[in-house]
C-alpha cells in the first residue's frame, strides 16, 4: 500500500517526487500490514518510494512494484521477492533520471540584474 504525495491512512510511505529528495515510511505500519513480510514488506515499499523519486512523478502501474495498492497475489510475490516492475516503469525511471542528468548540467538560471 505505498502511496505519494500524502500520508493517506493505510498508507505504508509517501514520497515527494517533484521535491525530489523526500520519503516518509510509517515503519509502524508496514509492520502491523503483514508481520510475517516484515523485512520484504519494508525493501519494496523503500523500492516503490524511490523510485517514484527518480520516475519524478506520481503515477501508479496497474501491476508490479509502482502498483497503488498491493494486494494478496501482491503480497504473495513479494515473499518469494519476484514483485517486478511494469517495462513503462523501466522506460520511466531512464527518462526520469535522464531528465536529473540534463537538469544538473544545465547552467543555474538567474536573476535580473539590478541596474547600476
Amino acid at each position: 500500500m505505498p502511496h505519494s504525495g500524502t500520508s493517506a491512512p493505510g498508507s505504508l510511505a509517501f514520497a515527494l517526487p517533484y521535491e525530489g529528495s523526500h520519503i516518509v515510511v510509517f515503519y509502524d505500519r508496514v509492520q502491523k500490514s503483514d508481520p510475517s513480510l516484515v523485512t520484504r514488506l519494508l525493501a519494496y515499499t523503500l523500492v516503490h518510494e524511490v523510485t517514484h523519486i527518480l520516475e519524478g512523478i506520481t503515477r501508479h502501474s496497474k501491476r508490479g512494484i509502482m502498483k497503488a495498492h498491493w494486494d494478496g497475489e501482491d503480497r504473495f510475490e513479494i515473499g518469494l521477492g519476484r514483485l517486478d516492475f511494469a517495462p513503462e516503469d523501466i522506460d520511466l525511471i531512464y527518462r526520469g533520471v535522464d531528465a536529473r542528468v540534463l537538469a544538473m548540467a544545465a547552467p543555474p538560471i538567474r536573476g535580473p540584474v539590478a541596474a547600476r
